[in-house]
């Protein structure tokens, strides 16, 4: 006979920490980003993502849940800094990762005048 239990005290609280950050990204031009970040803690996190420190907001290309940040096709525009805030009524911690989007390599023309 095997007897199991667990017991939660109320008032138990786990301060957070990350289980899984975020990483640099470098990519082209129509690619899609994404990136996911994970934390642990009780109460259970919720997350928000910020753009060069402003809040990101979810429209059209840009899908966010939880944790998961989706960017379709991304563009040079989306180019910056980026931030995955976990909180809880017990602080917050910050994942941060820079997203280097790069174009095609265009052929240069060098125009030569004569006086």
């Amino acid at each position: 006979m095997a007897i199991c239990a667990s017991a939660i005290a109320i008032g138990d609280a786990e301060h957070l920490h990350w289980v899984q950050t975020l990483k640099d990204a470098h990519m082209s031009i129509d690619a899609n980003l994404q990136w996911e970040c994970k934390a642990m803690g009780r109460p259970r996190p919720t997350y928000r993502w910020l753009k060069n420190g402003q809040p990101l907001t979810a429209e059209g290309r840009i899908h966010v849940e939880a944790g998961r940040l989706t960017i379709s096709r991304i563009s040079v525009l989306d180019s910056g800094m980026y931030q995955c805030v976990a909180e809880s009524e017990h602080g917050a911690v910050y994942a941060s990762a820079e997203l280097k989007v790069v174009g095609k390599q265009f052929a240069r023309r060098v125009l030569f005048t004569t006086d």
